[in-house]
């Protein structure tokens, strides 16, 4: 079923088992429709063969000569109640710019880091050595 809309902050959506949540400052449209295409096109090692079915695309609004930043959470495996009853509030942004995207969510804080940095969090600071993604959980004490 195709359908085409404008979203905004909070705007949530659900296609093919995974959810999507827009967060502050996020305004744009979600699309899905039937698309046909080869996944060939964009890495040759697959098979060139024309596969159909139902797409979602969500493109966000990025205003010329500033700065994006938008926030959104995915959401593996779910269904659609779980995505309509998600608790946002739950989920803590501890930083988000070009060198780090860091939140804290159920004791555990989830990090995508470019270059090494100093993470502060509320009762310390946690050093990043390496650019990675990274998932730390507090071990008797220690990060």
């Amino acid at each position: 079923m195709a359908w085409h809309q404008t979203f905004y902050w909070n705007s949530r959506f659900f296609h093919d088992g995974i959810g999507y949540i827009f967060g502050p400052a996020s305004t744009g449209t979600a699309i899905q429709e039937k698309r046909s295409g080869r996944w060939h096109d964009f890495m040759g090692l697959y098979t060139p063969a024309t596969v159909t079915g139902e797409v979602i695309a969500l493109q966000l609004n990025h205003f010329q000569n500033t700065p994006g930043s938008y926030q959104y959470i995915l959401l593996p495996d779910v269904t659609p109640e779980e995505v309509q009853n998600f608790n946002t509030e739950q989920i803590k942004v501890i930083r988000n710019d070009k060198m780090v995207q860091a939140v804290y969510y159920n004791n555990i804080y989830y990090v995508a880091a470019y270059e090494d940095t100093r993470l502060a969090i509320p009762d310390g600071e946690i050093f990043i050595p390496n650019p990675g993604i990274y998932m730390l959980i507090n071990i008797n004490g220690k990060w």
